[in-house]
């Protein structure tokens, strides 16, 4: 059996229809390679002004933020030395007003420390007469106070250091002498005056009867409790 090759004709493409239109795009650089150089150079360069002029207004920015601060920062503390200086003026205006309560308070605190050991003898002699019955009326009082470091017989007698139950050291002796109506008047006295802060171990020392009325004297002893003058704040 004999096979026999035939060759085909190759395929023609079908050409447009004669009113179609055919585009072509062609590509191709014309300019020179230095006018292409020299235009990326000016584009580089341009970038390049426009950072160093961004980089320049930045730091005149920067310059005239700190001039600004600074010029603030000065004013203030200008205004702060004026008030200062003001406050300073004012201050030396009352200088003798200052000094005056300075001294004073000094006087104060040496008559505080001169005082401590004092009776305030006013409030204790309103005290005895405001203790005393209907009938009583007191005719004298004397103290007797002893001296801080001294032993002597200023002291408060044994009787007066016995009945001296109140705890505080004994600083002397108070004898007080009167007219009564009666000896239970004088009696009461007595009790009355252990109730006087400061005052304490009373005793009848002396009793006489003369024209109806009774004459007295009562001795006690004065404890801490008494002390403290005005300027100390005691009582």
């Amino acid at each position: 059996m004999a096979t026999t090759l035939i060759n085909e004709p190759p395929v023609t493409a079908k050409l447009p229809a004669a009113d179609g239109q055919r585009f072509v795009a062609v590509r191709a650089k014309l300019l020179p390679d230095d006018i292409v150089r020299t235009r990326r150079l000016e584009k580089v360069r341009r970038q390049v002004l426009l950072g160093i002029v961004t980089v320049v207004a930045l730091v005149v920015a920067w310059f005239g933020l700190s001039w600004w601060q600074t010029t603030t920062a000065r004013r203030d503390l200008s205004d702060a030395q004026h008030r200062g200086a003001a406050l300073l003026l004012q201050q030396d205006q009352f200088h003798r007003l200052v000094s005056a309560q300075v001294q004073t308070e000094q006087v104060h605190q040496q008559l505080t420390t001169l005082m401590a050991e004092d009776v305030p003898w006013s409030k204790l002699i309103a005290s005895l007469r405001a203790h005393a019955p209907q009938g009583i009326t007191l005719t004298t009082v004397t103290a007797n106070m002893s001296v801080p470091g001294i032993t002597s017989g200023a002291s408060a007698p044994n009787d007066q250091a016995t009945l001296n139950a109140t705890g505080k050291p004994t600083v002397g002796t108070l004898t007080i002498a009167g007219v009564a109506a009666s000896k239970t008047g004088i009696a009461a006295y007595a009790d009355a005056l252990n109730r006087i802060d400061g005052v304490t171990g009373a005793l009848i020392t002396s009793v006489t009867t003369a024209n109806h009325s009774v004459n007295f004297t009562v001795t006690t002893a004065l404890t801490t409790g008494a002390l403290g003058g005005r300027y100390s704040g005691g009582k």
